[in-house]
């Protein structure tokens, strides 16, 4: 699997625990992957999930999961949320998530 916008690692973590194995760990906060290495061997690429060199660093390193999974930033479209939509920049995380899946041939996105 591969666990986008990853944060501490809480989903992957939770995977583990029903014999999914994180390959990478993608995030842009250098302090949360520092965290994730902590409880998982994985391989962290740092930086913007949109950002196509990251998704090809990410892709090297992906061994061709077929899983990928991405916590990303709901506010924009949540009822509790700002309900700003696309307008909040926070919202590209998720336009991020859905072009890595693409571009790595991800068959399965747990979002």
């Amino acid at each position: 699997m591969v666990d986008a916008c990853s944060g501490a690692g809480g989903i992957a973590h939770g995977a583990l625990t029903v014999g999914i194995q994180t390959v990478v760990a993608v995030d842009a906060n250098d302090r949360m992957l520092s965290l994730h290495k902590r409880h998982d061997t994985c391989e962290v690429v740092h930086g913007d999930i949109g950002s196509t060199e990251v998704i090809i660093d990410t892709w090297h390193k992906a061994q061709h999961a077929a899983i990928m999974c991405a916590g990303y930033s709901c506010q924009p479209f949540s009822q509790l949320g700002d309900k700003r939509g696309g307008s909040d920049p926070r919202a590209a995380s998720l336009s991020g998530v859905l072009k890595a899946a693409v571009m790595l041939q991800t068959q399965v996105l747990v979002c």
